[in-house]
């Protein structure tokens, strides 16, 4: 283990020991990039921001 990693389980214990089993869940409300930039851009419908946006096929005609 480095000095920093140490330094951080020292210092923050619980945090540590939490992140040791994984990220917490963030119940789904985590914004993408792609709704950030929906909203920055103005725009009404999400696939105008999407790189390759899927028709009802999921194909990317």
């Amino acid at each position: 283990m480095t000095d920093h990693a140490e330094r951080i389980r020292t210092s923050f214990p619980s945090l540590w020991n939490a992140f040791h089993y994984g990220p917490p869940p963030h119940a789904g409300i985590a914004p993408g990039f792609d709704r950030i930039l929906m909203v920055l851009e103005d725009q009404a419908n999400i696939r105008e921001v999407i790189a390759f946006p899927l028709n009802q096929s999921a194909g990317t005609s």
